[in-house]
């Protein structure tokens, strides 16, 4: 049986998901710096935390952070894809200290569980402007200290095993199911900035392959759009 339960922003209650064995914790502990007690229970239970820094529990919330470092109404990629009214309310301007984001303390204290033997997940909460925040947590992710390469096993093959999925997905190999991405020449997910993740090219799916900025088919068929409708005045 798997057991994937919300976090509840508190403490007593988050250790009482992972001491009663729970497969996840969503959301993070409410204490963002952890010490040895808690971290070496929550590497030693079995149970993955999936910290959605874009929903944070203890600080101002990662999707704040997004909103002020992208210029999100006017990002042309998701004006493709996203209602513009549901762009024009995430913005933000007003300016805070970097240390009122209690995350990246998660982050450290998440990466920390990681060298003792336990998993972190990647989830983004379902927060518009999705996809964007799937990226941004990823980065929120590597800041505490994982290597490029873990945050991406966080993504998948962490994710996979956790779930009991990894004969079916999680990695790319014979007899599995092969959705995977497609990045440019020079984009080094492994060496470069995590933000690279973004630059995207190709997404294959399904057993077809799109145009990762439009959408439009590249293979088999190539030039098919997907037909959406309208969701926009202009």
């Amino acid at each position: 049986m798997l057991c994937v339960p919300e976090g509840g922003m508190s403490l007593d209650w988050g250790l009482t998901y992972i001491l009663d064995g729970m497969t996840t914790h969503e959301h993070s502990l409410p204490i963002p710096v952890l010490y040895d007690d808690i971290l070496q229970l929550l590497a030693q239970s079995g149970t993955a935390i999936t910290p959605t820094h874009i929903v944070h529990y203890g600080s101002t919330f990662g999707e704040q952070y997004v909103w002020t470092h992208e210029d999100i109404p006017f990002n042309d990629k998701l004006r493709r894809f996203i209602r513009h009214d549901i762009l024009y309310t995430l913005a933000e301007s007003t300016s805070r200290p970097k240390s009122s984001y209690q995350f990246f303390n998660t982050s450290a204290s998440l990466a920390k569980m990681v060298s003792q033997g336990g998993k972190t997940l990647i989830g983004a909460h379902g927060e518009p402007p999705l996809g964007l925040n799937y990226h941004a947590e990823l980065f929120f992710t590597q800041q505490g200290g994982l290597s490029n390469y873990q945050t991406l096993q966080a993504a998948t093959s962490w994710a996979a095993q956790t779930f009991g999925l990894f004969g079916s997905v999680g990695s790319l190999a014979e007899g599995k199911l092969g959705d995977f991405l497609v990045y440019p020449g020079g984009v080094d997910l492994l060496e470069g900035p995590i933000g690279s993740t973004l630059q995207l090219k190709y997404v294959a799916k399904g057993g077809r392959i799109w145009n990762a900025d439009t959408m439009e088919e590249v293979w088999p068929v190539k030039g098919r759009k997907q037909e959406l409708p309208p969701f926009n005045a202009e």
